[in-house]
């Protein structure tokens, strides 16, 4: 099952549906968090910081010379670092970026 884990401005964060896109500042999706009632949220894309799509260990035959190192920086310090190709798709609201953290 394809999910997402939606992560907020104020810490808060939410396991639900990968948003279909970026086009509207608000999406709706179902909610996976265990341990409550609710089934659906909308969210205000400007309440989020980031959502991470997918997670996973990268392959042990990863060559990193092809990617560049990149950091993301957050206006609440926080820091996100790793590789990328740096092919991100923009969408109205945001971007979509593969980011590689071997650590």
């Amino acid at each position: 099952m394809d999910h997402a884990i939606y992560c907020f401005l104020d810490g808060e964060t939410l396991h639900g549906d990968p948003p279909r896109d970026l086009d509207a500042p608000v999406l709706e999706t179902r909610i996976h968090n265990l341990g409550t009632n609710n089934r659906g949220a909308f969210v205000p894309l400007s309440s989020l910081k980031y959502v991470l799509l997918d997670s996973r260990a990268p392959a042990e035959n990863l060559d990193l010379n092809r990617y560049q190192r990149i950091a993301i920086h957050f206006v609440d310090n926080e820091v996100l670092r790793g590789y990328s190709e740096r092919q991100f798709r923009s969408s109205r609201y945001g971007v979509n970026l593969t980011l590689i953290s071997p650590d």
